[in-house]
């Protein structure tokens, strides 16, 4: 038995998944799908190094809030650690509070209690 209807994901984020999986030669043929409909279209950044990618993901988190999103809804989720560093700064930067999830904060400056989750 397989399980292959998801819950969460909308069905352009699925899409996306099944092409990924569908390039894993070593994996069992699996089709995710979902009732939810298609959903939001994905878009894609090519940043230039990491600090851009930082600016642009805290950027685009900003605008969304701006627009009415909460911040307790928002998570950046990496590949690794290290990767927390440049976004703790950025959010440092513009005073935006947060908290780490999952992993150590990169440094040892106070963390505010205020969420705004970034999951590892």
């Amino acid at each position: 038995m397989r399980l292959e209807q998801n819950y969460r994901s909308t069905g352009n984020i699925l899409a996306a998944a099944n092409a990924l999986i569908a390039n894993n030669e070593g994996r069992l043929g699996k089709t995710l799908w979902t009732e939810d409909g298609k959903g939001e279209p994905i878009s894609l950044y090519a940043a230039f190094n990491e600090q851009d990618e930082a600016y642009f993901v805290i950027d685009r988190i900003r605008q969304w809030v701006a627009e009415g999103g909460r911040r307790s809804d928002a998570a950046i989720l990496y590949r690794s650690n290290a990767q927390s560093r440049l976004f703790e700064e950025r959010l440092m930067m513009q005073g935006i509070p947060y908290r780490v999830y999952g992993a150590c904060a990169s440094s040892s400056a106070p963390k505010s209690r205020t969420p705004w989750p970034i999951c590892a």
